[in-house]
C-alpha cells in the first residue's frame, strides 16, 4: 500500500519553495494523520486489529471514540490501552502486514511534495503525530523523514504493552514539549498540520505555519494569525467514525 504514493511536483505550493534558506540545522515539522494524508492511522490500525481479533479490548474503544470528540488528547492516550499485553515484535509484525495490506492512504499530495522540497534543501524532517510512533515508522521506506515523534508504549519487565504512555504525551501542547526535549540544533523554519491540537508545535516555526484541510475552528485560527491555510477540497469527505 505504501507503494502507491505518487509523485506530482506541480503540487508544490509556491510558499513552500519560496521558504528562504538560512543558517544551519533547519527543522521542518509534520503532522501525520490528517496532514500527510487523509483519515487516521492509529483509528484504521485499532479497527482492523478489532475485525481480525488481535485485540479484544471493545470497551476501550467504545471510551475512546466516547472520549476523542471531546479531548482529542486524553483520547490518544487512552488508545494505547487497546494493545495492553501485546509484545513489541508482535505489533511490529502486525503493523508491517497492515501497512501491506489495508493501509491504503490518500495521500495530499501538496503536503508530501512539501516535505521532499524540504529535505532537498538540507532540511531535517520530523513528523509529530498523536498516533503511537510504532504505527508510522513504515512511512520512513518511502518518505525522507529523519525521526517520528508520537505516543510511545510503555513496556513491563517481561517486555509486553502496558497500555501507558513512556515519557511525553505527543498531543497538542505536548508535541512542542516533545520536539523542544529532543531538538538542539537551528531554527525551525516550518511547522503544518490539520487541526486545534497541532496549534502548540505550529507555534515553534519562526518561518513558515501551514493549516491544512482544518475543520471550521481551525480555518479561523489560521486566518487570525495569518498562517498559510489550503481549504479542504469540495470532495472532502469528514472521517465517519466518530458519528
Amino acid at each position: 500500500m505504501l507503494s502507491l504514493l505518487k509523485r506530482d511536483s506541480s503540487a508544490l505550493p509556491g510558499f513552500v519553495e519560496n521558504l528562504p534558506i538560512e543558517g544551519q540545522d533547519r527543522l521542518a515539522l509534520f503532522d501525520a494523520d490528517g496532514t500527510l494524508y487523509t483519515d487516521d492511522v492509529a483509528d484504521d490500525f485499532a479497527v482492523y486489529a478489532l475485525q481480525q481479533k488481535i485485540i479484544s479490548s471493545e470497551e476501550i474503544w467504545q471510551e475512546y471514540l466516547e472520549l476523542y470528540p471531546r479531548d482529542p488528547v486524553a483520547g490518544c492516550a487512552l488508545a494505547l490501552k487497546l494493545y495492553r499485553g501485546l509484545a513489541s515484535a508482535e505489533l511490529s509484525q502486525l503493523v508491517e502486514k497492515w501497512w501491506q495490506t489495508h493501509a491504503k492512504r490518500n495521500w495530499v499530495t501538496p503536503v508530501m511534495e512539501a516535505l521532499f522540497h524540504l529535505k532537498s534543501r538540507g532540511y531535517t524532517i520530523w513528523v509529530v503525530t498523536g498516533t503511537a510512533t510504532e504505527f508510522l515508522e513504515p512511512l520512513r521506506t518511502v518518505l525522507p523523514i529523519d525521526k517520528i515523534l508520537g505516543m510511545d508504549f510503555e513496556y513491563d519487565q517481561q517486555g509486553l504493552i502496558t497500555g501507558e504512555v513512556a515519557g511525553i504525551a505527543c498531543a497538542g501542547e505536548g508535541k512542542a514539549i516533545k520536539v523542544r526535549s529532543l531538538w538542539s540544533g537551528g531554527s525551525i523554519d516550518f511547522a503544518c498540520g490539520n487541526s486545534m491540537m497541532d496549534i502548540p508545535m505550529l507555534e515553534l516555526s519562526q518561518k513558515l505555519c501551514w493549516s491544512v484541510y482544518p475543520d471550521q475552528d481551525f480555518h479561523n485560527e489560521a486566518l487570525k494569525r495569518q498562517w498559510q491555510i489550503t481549504p479542504r477540497p469540495v470532495d472532502f469527505t469528514e472521517e465517519n467514525k466518530f458519528s
